[in-house]
């Protein structure tokens, strides 16, 4: 038996269906939505300074050594209410928007790379000098205020994103989610990730309207702004090859333009680690200071694709559960989620789950799971949109209360206490 297309149902095909070409006339952003998300988005943001204020106004970030805000405070360069918002990789933000990247290496006592400029990228810290040169202002006010006004727009462009795929509700409840979510904090502090996320959900929408040329320009600029571009190239080819398995690749010059936009992207995700290389002299810059951090967890220097999970699992489990523990919980756990992620190829908007899959394959490939693993999961927003949160009242409300409940944890436990 065959469906109207001559395709099995229970084919491979048949289950990536969802991934046909959208109608002609999508829902479009209204000026009332807008309006609605910005509103939302400024409460948020009003919530997450006062959550700050508190913090700063208890003096928790001045404790000794030891005391619970130790570390954050031998980050900050003083003491006042914008200085507060410039802790952790706040420090090496500004220390690129001031003084550029350092041209030497600093060593640790083992004669290793330590931590430095070069794990992180210049469009963010640009876009604050650039703001500091105009208006005067100091890094702190000037790095917040192009945190949140990238918030603001990530907000709307997610919107934007979920509203031909999960229908308006549900696009709205996933936007009004990142907006009060416990890591939206960061959206007012100097971090590069709203900057990130406004780039990343605008080259999706790129990507799943076919708009290859904006897609690159867009996924380049998101490879000089945080880790992570990589993932976009990987899920335009993934979702390309699933359109032309469909037969909706009509023209030969659309394979060239999107097999185009992704090696743009993929040479610009490789460039970093040659700029530093070609900077301070030492082709593995980049490489050996991104496990300055990484050592911290796993315990070893070097970094090999793939493995970190695995070697951070190993190193925290083995010692307590046996030989070979951690493998096999970070097994566990990865099956799963490829069990979850393909149930989703049938569900509406399933086109954004080549984003997931691409993404969490990245993280996989290169990070290591600890407190910063939040932080890096807002990419993922989009899943946001899932009718599982926002597919009822209840269910909608409850995520709603969850989301603003969680924000006073996560500014205590991912900023006073530990980086987020």
């Amino acid at each position: 038996m065959t469906d109207v297309r001559g395709q099995a149902p229970g084919s491979a095909i048949a289950l990536l269906e969802p991934l046909a070409p959208r109608p002609a006339s999508r829902p479009r952003l209204t000026a009332r939505t807008v309006l609605v998300l910005l509103a939302v988005y400024a409460g948020a943001r009003v919530l997450s300074a006062l959550l700050l204020l508190v913090v700063h106004r208890t003096g928790v970030v001045d404790d000794g050594p030891g005391g619970l805000g130790a570390g954050l405070a031998a980050t900050l360069p003083g003491t006042g209410f914008t200085d507060l918002l410039q802790g952790w990789d706040g420090e090496y933000y500004r220390r690129i928007a001031e003084d550029g990247y350092p041209t030497d290496l600093p060593l640790d006592a083992d004669g290793e790379v330590a931590k430095n400029p070069w794990a992180f990228m210049p469009v963010y810290p640009l876009l604050a000098r650039g703001v500091m040169a105009v208006t005067g202002l100091g890094f702190g006010a000037a790095g917040t205020a192009v945190a949140l006004l990238a918030g603001a727009a990530a907000v709307i462009v997610l919107h934007v994103l979920l509203l031909p795929h999960a229908g308006r509700r549900a696009a709205t409840l996933g936007a009004v989610l990142l907006a009060i979510s416990p890591m939206s904090f960061l959206f007012t502090v100097t971090y590069a990730e709203s900057t990130f996320l406004v780039l990343v959900f605008g080259a999706l929408v790129a990507m799943t309207r076919q708009r290859y040329a904006l897609f690159a320009v867009l996924g380049v600029v998101a490879a000089f702004t945080r880790p992570g571009a990589l993932a976009l190239a990987f899920a335009l080819v993934l979702l390309h090859l699933v359109r032309a398995r469909r037969g909706l690749v009509q023209h030969r010059r659309e394979h060239v333009a999107a097999l185009g936009a992704a090696t743009a992207v993929t040479l610009a995700g490789l460039a970093w680690p040659v700029v530093a290389g070609l900077v301070t002299g030492r082709a593995d810059a980049y490489l050996a200071t991104e496990t300055a951090w990484q050592q911290e967890y796993t315990g070893h220097a070097g970094f090999v694709p793939f493995t970190p999970w695995f070697r951070f699992a190993s190193a925290v489990l083995d010692p307590v559960l046996g030989p070979g523990a951690g493998v096999v919980l970070v097994t566990l756990l990865l099956g799963t989620t490829v069990v979850v992620v393909a149930r989703r190829w049938n569900a509406p908007g399933a086109d954004l789950t080549v984003w997931a899959v691409a993404y969490l394959a990245y993280l996989v490939a290169v990070f290591v799971p600890q407190h910063s693993t939040f932080r890096l999961l807002l990419p993922l927003a989009p899943a946001l949109g899932d009718p599982g949160l926002t597919g009822t009242r209840r269910r909608a409300a409850l995520a709603v209360g969850a989301s603003l409940a969680l924000q006073p944890v996560a500014v205590l436990a991912l900023w006073v206490v530990v980086a987020p």
